[in-house]
């Protein structure tokens, strides 16, 4: 069954441009499967956009919102993705506050898999009103297509 993730962080960034390059480069390395170790076939859609700033948001930064939408428990899902293309997070940690020093990831999967979860606006896939019209995960409907 589907869930939703939507990651609410900020990046190191002195323009909205800076920001907006920062979240395309995250979703296009994602969505490539960059990395040691193609990345396993649990996505359904990813999306990030630039935020508008915050209330209280801290100077030089910007706000970015990544979502998707996966097959996988949260936290299996999340470990899944950083084994997958440890490389981009440990170069796109350093750019996302608070989540500096979590680099290599793969020294720091329960910390990355907690500050995802804190910072998720879904909940770790838990939201009520979301709601998938089809039973067919990922995979599934790869296979359906031949692939």
């Amino acid at each position: 069954m589907a869930q939703p993730l939507s990651f609410f962080f900020n990046v190191h960034a002195s323009d909205e441009s800076a920001a907006q390059d920062a979240a395309d480069g995250l979703v296009q390395a994602l969505a490539s499967g960059a990395g040691e170790h193609p990345l396993p076939n649990i996505l359904h859609y990813l999306w990030a956009i630039s935020m508008p700033d915050q209330v209280d948001q801290p100077a030089g930064t910007k706000a970015v919102l990544l979502n998707t939408v996966y097959d996988e428990d949260f936290d299996k899902y999340v470990k899944d993705i950083a084994r997958g293309a440890p490389q981009l997070f440990d170069y796109i940690l350093k750019k996302i506050v608070g989540m500096e020093d979590m680099v290599p990831v793969l020294s720091h999967l329960d910390e990355f898999a907690k500050f995802i979860l804190d910072h998720d606006l879904a909940q770790g896939g838990k939201i009520p009103s979301f709601k998938q019209n089809y039973d067919y995960s990922t995979l599934a409907i790869w296979r359906g297509m031949g692939g």
